[in-house]
């Protein structure tokens, strides 16, 4: 017999399938692994990111940094300037530092459009500094300020003038102390004694640089500004049945009240380039230095971006 010949069948492996690729994670869900962000730089930040997803930004999750393709959406979106631009790239930067991704190619661009912008603030800061009110006027307008009762103003333009601090920094509590009572160190405060007030301050924009600051204010005045506010709202030294703390502005927008309450309805930023237009006048490079120290801005920032009498520099980076 002779025997059939068997077809062996060769089974074909099958095919895999492509491994689905992990979904990109949400911008804002990258920003949640940011670590030890005050409040406000969470907003700042947040806000950032929602005017990327506005205007339809292409976040790249690989090492490709498309620096064409940021300056040309700037473009198209008509966003011109270099503020504006500088905050957007910075927040990219922020992003793909969390995800691990390079930023080199953004940060030299970054780089260029602030030295753009310091040369460009040249002119703008000239213009500003003609509109300043002297310290003379508005040292005349605090005092009129104590002398009408309007304590919650006088205290702040009283900080203001006395330390060039920002918003953030008279976001207050005030406090009659207490025995045994311990600041939030998140928060900051003015805390009265019988004859002075500790200006404390855990949460400012360069904290993580400067470190919290304390100040002792003796001056007559500022002390009893804050103990007629302090007393308003039913502060009283070592009783337990009054409140322990009260907020010196109401807690919205600090911007918004704060605007209501600076003389001349001027900015902070324009009260610290008061100041530093009156200390480059009278030559005191002393007093320059004291308020770098106290708002917590180095001298250079001071210089490109506070200093009213600068002039271009011809010898730079370009």
């Amino acid at each position: 017999m002779s025997e059939k010949t068997k077809t062996i069948k060769i089974k074909k492996p099958r095919k895999s399938k492509p491994a689905e690729e992990a979904p990109k994670p949400a911008l804002l869900d990258i920003l949640s692994k940011k670590t030890g962000m005050s409040e406000s730089t969470k907003k700042v930040y947040t806000n950032l990111i929602k005017r990327l997803i506005k205007f339809d930004f292409k976040f790249n999750y690989d090492k490709k940094e498309d620096v064409d393709y940021i300056v040309d959406w700037f473009k198209s979106n008509g966003i011109e300037t270099l503020s504006a631009r500088l905050d957007l790239i910075n927040i990219i930067i922020v992003l793909r530092t969390l995800e691990n991704l390079p930023s080199d190619e953004l940060k030299s661009l970054r780089k260029t459009l602030s030295l753009e912008r310091i040369d460009k603030n040249v002119d703008v800061m000239k213009a500003a500094g003609k509109e300043l009110m002297s310290v003379e006027a508005f040292d005349e307008e605090l005092k009129g300020l104590f002398l009408t009762k309007q304590y919650k103003a006088y205290v702040v333009n009283y900080l203001l003038r006395h330390y060039g601090v920002r918003n953030e920094d008279l976001n207050v509590e005030i406090v009659f102390k207490q025995k045994g009572w311990k600041p939030d160190p998140t928060k900051n405060y003015l805390v009265r004694t019988s004859t002075t007030v500790n200006f404390i301050r855990n949460n400012y924009k360069t904290v993580k640089t400067y470190g919290p600051k304390q100040d002792k204010i003796k001056a007559a005045r500022f002390v009893q500004a804050v103990g007629e506010i302090g007393s308003e709202f039913g502060l009283r030294y070592n009783d337990p049945s009054a409140p322990e703390s009260h907020r010196l502005l109401s807690g919205g927008q600090v911007s918004n009240e704060l605007r209501k309450l600076i003389i001349g309805k001027m900015t902070e930023s324009q009260v610290f380039k008061m100041l530093i237009d009156d200390a480059y006048k009278r030559g005191d490079t002393a007093e320059i230095n004291r308020l770098s120290i106290s708002r917590g801005t180095n001298v250079e920032t001071i210089n490109d971006f506070y200093n009213t009498n600068a002039e271009h520099k011809i010898i730079r980076e370009i």
